[in-house]
């Protein structure tokens, strides 16, 4: 900030300078104050349109991101949903063996109870 401030001032000098060489140092204090406004003027003019520039730019990294943000929330619950569902497959399978086993156990008893019969 001082940095802007010190080139303000540079220019305000620079251009009192320049009214002065045009006037032969005879400068009206009005004219002087006139002008020492405009550089002002100026310089708020350009730092306004230097923040609004970068507040346009924050906008959109800013959009971009949310948008990265929202990307890697829902590639998160898609992996949380893979993980769920490779646990209910794990799941059925160990059911799925299970039931197998009985059915298993249940043929060798029949095949046993037809044999004794």
């Amino acid at each position: 900030m001082s940095r802007n401030l010190a080139q303000a001032a540079a220019t305000s000098t620079a251009m009192n300078a320049a009214t002065d060489a045009a006037t032969g140092g005879a400068q009206d204090p009005l004219q002087a104050e006139v002008d020492r406004l405009l550089v002002g003027l100026r310089r708020a003019n350009e730092l306004a349109e230097r923040f609004e520039r970068l507040w346009y730019l924050r906008g959109d990294a800013l959009d971009k991101a949310l948008a990265a943000l929202q990307q890697a929330r829902a590639y998160a619950d898609q992996d949380v949903v893979v993980v769920r569902d490779e646990d209910i497959l794990a799941r059925k399978a160990q059911q799925r063996a299970v039931l197998n086993e009985l059915h298993a156990a249940v043929r060798a008893i029949e095949q046993s109870m037809k044999e004794n019969v």
